[in-house]
């Protein structure tokens, strides 16, 4: 039974709770100073651990903040993945700050999917989505590995408006058009992928595969699973990273859920089991070969050198 389902079963007062959320928020609810999170060189003025006694609140524990931007949420889903005997890396990829992006929702776009007549989309309960609002970060990631596979992409992140190499695709890339200064695809319901957009996710796709090869050097990477928490590890199709270039192909890729809800659960249960852990923060810009190989790893591929 999950953590959290253990914890709604339990009867009688409530004597513990436990905050797991990023160092912000975590600061922010103890109201304490976060000026040191927003400038480098960055710090933290505590660094979790500890239970804390807030007004008209039963104490709370505050998990371990290991690093500046390396929160109590991070430290819970370890909490649980240590149970599996599991390996977690992040980066976070969310559909905010894109300009139709959008948390996932009933009227969101989840996943985008070919058909017969073109492009296709399904909201967060798996149905064919009549209206949307918006699109969530599966939504963008499933969009953009059906356009590398037509070839209305190419790797680089550009978009392809002519050369098509079938019908469907020569359909699809009739609806990219200049809009200002740049070039956009129109899709469904109002909504559209901007080139900007594209170049926003290739960077969180470039920091992303640049960690995990740094990563690979330390690690024997082929002996490594990859969990992906969140709601992005709810929803996402593992597939959809590979063809994108965000992990190498035979990488064993799970997806774990809310892993900061069943770990603040967890520790709620029992304040600092699973948390004695040393964090060394991987300092990828500390390398002087670094914007070299951030430049590498600007493609919708995994990268060879």
């Amino acid at each position: 039974m999950p953590y959290s389902a253990c914890l709604t079963a339990l009867p009688g007062k409530i004597s513990r709770l436990c905050v797991a959320g990023n160092t912000a928020m975590t600061d922010i609810f103890l109201d304490r100073d976060v000026s040191g999170l927003c400038a480098a060189p960055y710090r933290t003025t505590h660094n979790g651990d500890e239970t804390v006694h807030l007004p008209d609140f039963p104490p709370i524990y505050i998990p371990h903040l290991p690093a500046p931007f390396v929160g109590g949420d991070i430290t819970a889903g370890l909490a649980v993945l240590r149970m599996l005997n599991a390996q977690p890396l992040g980066t976070a990829l969310e559909g905010i700050g894109l300009e139709c992006g959008s948390l996932a929702g009933a009227d969101t776009i989840t996943e985008c999917y070919l058909t017969s007549s073109g492009l296709a989309a399904r909201s967060l309960n798996g149905a064919s989505v009549q209206s949307a609002r918006g699109i969530s970060a599966t939504g963008y990631i499933s969009l953009l590995a059906v356009l590398l596979e037509l070839k209305v992409l190419d790797s680089f992140g550009h978009f392809v408006r002519h050369n098509a190499s079938t019908p469907l695709a020569a359909k699809i890339a009739a609806d990219i058009a200049p809009y200002g200064q740049t070039l956009r695809l129109s899709l469904p319901y109002g909504l559209w992928l901007s080139a900007s957009d594209v170049e926003e996710l290739l960077k969180v796709k470039a920091s992303f595969s640049l960690a995990l090869e740094k990563l690979s050097a330390m690690l024997p990477l082929r002996k490594t699973n990859l969990y992906l928490a969140g709601a992005l590890g709810e929803r996402v199709n593992p597939d959809w990273l590979v063809a994108l270039g965000f992990v190498p192909l035979g990488l064993c890729v799970y997806t774990a859920g809310n892993t900061a809800l069943e770990g603040a659960a967890l520790l709620a249960l029992n304040p600092g089991n699973g948390t004695d852990f040393q964090a060394k923060p991987l300092c990828l810009t500390d390398d002087p070969q670094f914007q070299q190989a951030y430049c590498l790893h600007l493609r919708f591929v995994w990268n060879q050198a």
